[in-house]
Protein backbone atom coordinates (compact mmCIF):
# COMPACT_ATOMS: atom_id res chain seq x y z
CA UNK A 1 0.00 0.00 0.00
CA UNK A 2 1.32 3.55 -0.66
CA UNK A 3 2.15 5.63 1.80
CA UNK A 4 -0.06 8.45 4.59
CA UNK A 5 -0.22 10.54 6.74
CA UNK A 6 -2.41 12.18 8.82
CA UNK A 7 -0.99 15.67 10.06
CA UNK A 8 -2.48 17.43 12.73
CA UNK A 9 -3.00 21.59 13.38
CA UNK A 10 -0.78 23.72 14.66
CA UNK A 11 3.47 22.53 13.90
CA UNK A 12 3.40 18.72 13.84
CA UNK A 13 5.72 16.00 11.98
CA UNK A 14 3.21 13.95 9.50
CA UNK A 15 2.21 10.38 11.42
CA UNK A 16 1.60 7.63 9.52
CA UNK A 17 -1.73 6.50 8.82
CA UNK A 18 -3.14 3.13 7.18
CA UNK A 19 -6.63 3.28 5.81
CA UNK A 20 -9.42 1.25 7.00
CA UNK A 21 -11.24 0.38 3.75
CA UNK A 22 -9.51 -2.26 1.79
CA UNK A 23 -8.62 0.26 -1.28
CA UNK A 24 -8.41 3.36 0.57
CA UNK A 25 -9.71 5.86 3.00
CA UNK A 26 -13.23 5.71 2.87
CA UNK A 27 -15.65 9.01 2.49
CA UNK A 28 -16.97 8.65 6.55
CA UNK A 29 -13.46 7.34 7.80
CA UNK A 30 -11.80 10.53 6.07
CA UNK A 31 -14.81 12.71 7.47
CA UNK A 32 -14.10 12.04 11.14
CA UNK A 33 -10.56 12.23 10.92
CA UNK A 34 -10.38 15.94 9.18
CA UNK A 35 -13.39 16.49 11.47
CA UNK A 36 -16.01 17.23 8.81
CA UNK A 37 -17.21 17.70 5.38
CA UNK A 38 -13.56 16.96 2.96
CA UNK A 39 -12.02 19.08 0.43
CA UNK A 40 -9.34 18.09 -1.98
CA UNK A 41 -6.25 19.90 -1.82
CA UNK A 42 -3.97 19.73 -4.74
CA UNK A 43 -0.75 20.92 -4.59
CA UNK A 44 2.54 20.44 -6.49
CA UNK A 45 6.03 19.28 -4.19
CA UNK A 46 8.63 17.49 -5.53
CA UNK A 47 9.03 15.78 -2.42
CA UNK A 48 5.11 14.41 -2.70
CA UNK A 49 5.09 13.55 -6.25
CA UNK A 50 1.48 12.52 -6.95
CA UNK A 51 -0.28 12.90 -3.21
CA UNK A 52 -2.86 15.23 -1.99
CA UNK A 53 -4.28 16.52 1.43
CA UNK A 54 -7.75 15.54 2.37
CA UNK A 55 -8.98 18.77 4.57
CA UNK A 56 -11.94 19.92 6.30
CA UNK A 57 -14.06 22.16 3.43
CA UNK A 58 -14.75 24.50 6.43
CA UNK A 59 -11.54 24.48 8.08
CA UNK A 60 -10.90 28.06 7.72
CA UNK A 61 -14.19 29.37 8.92
CA UNK A 62 -15.01 26.65 11.54
CA UNK A 63 -12.12 28.10 14.17
CA UNK A 64 -9.52 25.27 13.34
CA UNK A 65 -5.99 26.20 14.20
CA UNK A 66 -3.87 26.81 11.21
CA UNK A 67 -2.23 23.57 9.85
CA UNK A 68 1.68 25.07 9.42
CA UNK A 69 3.07 22.00 8.22
CA UNK A 70 0.60 21.11 5.63
CA UNK A 71 0.58 25.03 4.52
CA UNK A 72 4.34 25.28 4.06
CA UNK A 73 3.73 21.45 2.17
CA UNK A 74 0.87 22.65 0.02
CA UNK A 75 2.16 26.43 -0.35
CA UNK A 76 -1.06 27.73 1.18
CA UNK A 77 -2.99 28.61 3.94
CA UNK A 78 -4.40 24.94 5.66
CA UNK A 79 -6.81 24.84 8.55
CA UNK A 80 -7.54 21.48 10.97
CA UNK A 81 -6.07 18.22 11.04
CA UNK A 82 -5.52 16.92 7.21
CA UNK A 83 -4.48 13.55 5.29
CA UNK A 84 -1.81 13.22 2.95
CA UNK A 85 -1.57 10.51 1.27
CA UNK A 86 -1.13 9.34 -2.79
CA UNK A 87 -4.10 10.19 -4.77
CA UNK A 88 -5.18 6.50 -5.01
CA UNK A 89 -6.28 5.91 -1.66
CA UNK A 90 -9.41 8.18 -1.27
CA UNK A 91 -12.35 5.83 -2.68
Amino acid sequence: MKDAFVIKAGISEPEPITPKGKNGFTLREAQKIVGGYVEMVYFQNPKYPDMVMIANDSGAINGSALNVTAGAIAGQFIFGDVILCHHSLFE
